[in-house]
């Protein structure tokens, strides 16, 4: 593009460096802090901060260094936390010593001034917007409503001990997919797309065409619509029912249900819980029969909402332009990451 032609709200690494912006959260995201003694054994990803009385055990994520790299090669990289300023610095020494990936590009509460969103004063740190932006956090309520957010599996290293996760490996191919698009598009039509609207598509592609019946409780005075389960599978594409259909898909339960029986009398997968965890952590649609219900347990919904229910009906209307990601882009794009 002509750089005269470049739209004023279009950060200028978009352009020179074929690059968008990603900001990254830091706790759960990235790491996990444990305030207080531990004694368990150290690893090579381990490290601590502070002394005394108010030293604390810091562990990195499986792959996180890996992906830091690999990201900035598509995205100028910017760490937003809640925490505070020389909490923050310290832990991004140990996997950025020289700046390489961040540089000063590290935005703390001590800035934002607030306990609980990360929305406080975006426009002084982002004069420009976040339209070309992707965002990678644990916590969609940190951000309000925006739909440019890649929510990942909060990691929770100090509470089942999970050293083989790949989320951060599942979290990269979604976000080199969105700067694909991007670029892809804007060479086929001249148009920038908004990274809300890359982000919402790629999303509801995952289980788009998969008609679930759901049997879950639903506390008084809610809706089935306000559930978390409903919530979630409905922003990951699918279409969601309380009876069985000769459309039903699956039929995913948290409780004992004649819906079981009678699922299986018609020959259609019956799943637990854990199978919309998978959804969450990887943004990938799993295989029916890794998750089937068998007699001995339903599984519990423990990770697939880190928070409260994020209202889908907001989702819907913000960042969802028309836009086509045909079947030929997805082969190109595979063979593309082939490559990386």
């Amino acid at each position: 593009m002509d750089p005269a032609s470049v739209p004023s709200d279009v950060p200028a690494s978009v352009f020179e460096e074929k690059r968008l912006t990603l900001l990254v959260d830091l706790d759960h995201t990235l790491i996990q802090c444990h305030r207080g003694p531990y004694n368990g054994p150290m690893t090579k990803d381990m490290f601590h901060i502070g002394s005394g009385a108010s030293k604390h055990t810091v562990k990195i994520r499986p792959y996180c260094i890996e992906f830091l790299k690999k990201m900035s090669r598509f995205y100028v990289l910017h760490m937003v936390t809640l925490g505070e300023r020389s909490y923050a610095s310290k832990i991004l020494r140990h996997f950025d010593p020289y700046g390489l990936l961040f540089s000063h590009r590290l935005i703390t509460r001590d800035e934002m001034e607030d306990f609980y969103k990360k929305t406080t004063k975006l426009d002084k740190f982002f004069p420009l917007g976040l339209k070309y932006a992707a965002i990678l956090d644990d916590r969609q309520s940190a951000w309000d409503k925006m739909t440019n957010v890649v929510q990942l599996k909060k990691y929770l290293f100090f509470k089942d001990g999970e050293e083989k996760e790949e989320v951060l490996k599942s979290m990269e191919k979604v976000l080199i997919r969105a700067h694909w698009i991007f670029y892809a598009h804007y060479e086929k039509t001249g148009e920038l797309l908004d990274m809300a609207t890359i982000v919402t598509k790629i999303r509801r592609r995952i289980l788009k065409g998969v008609n679930v019946a759901i049997s879950v409780a639903v506390p008084e005075g809610l809706t089935l619509e306000h559930s978390k389960v409903f919530q979630s599978l409905v922003k990951f594409g699918a279409t969601v029912h309380t009876s069985i259909t000769q459309e039903t898909t699956v039929v995913l339960v948290k409780s004992e249900t004649s819906k079981i029986a009678e699922a299986r009398k018609a020959g259609i997968p019956v799943v637990t819980a854990k199978w919309l965890e998978a959804v969450f952590a990887k943004w990938e649609k799993p295989d029916f029969e890794e998750f089937m219900l068998i007699d001995e347990g339903l599984g519990v919904l423990t990770e697939v909402q880190n928070e409260e229910p994020v209202e889908v009906e907001a989702e819907s209307a913000k960042g969802d332009k028309n836009v086509e990601i045909d079947d030929s882009e997805d082969d190109r794009f595979a063979v593309v990451c082939n490559l990386i």
